[in-house]
């Protein structure tokens, strides 16, 4: 597989795994089996278009905002 497909498939898989429930980044990391730095790459990607995930950081973890607790 493509090494750009590996992280198309990584990035919807942090995906998934943050709509479960909060995550760190080393819990990310070792799910991932990467680095922290990749991870940090990756969510700050998922952040941008054109993904546009709304994520936040809330007490050191990492979770999709809740659009519904917003409003």
């Amino acid at each position: 597989m493509k090494p750009s497909a590996v992280r198309a498939v990584r990035l919807m898989y942090i995906r998934d795994l943050l709509g479960e429930r909060p995550r760190s980044v080393q819990e990310l990391a070792d799910m991932c089996g990467v680095t922290r730095k990749t991870i940090y790459a990756d969510l700050l990607d998922l952040q941008m278009e054109p993904l546009s995930l709304p994520l936040v950081f809330d007490c050191g973890r990492w979770k999709i905002m809740d659009w519904r607790s917003e409003m």
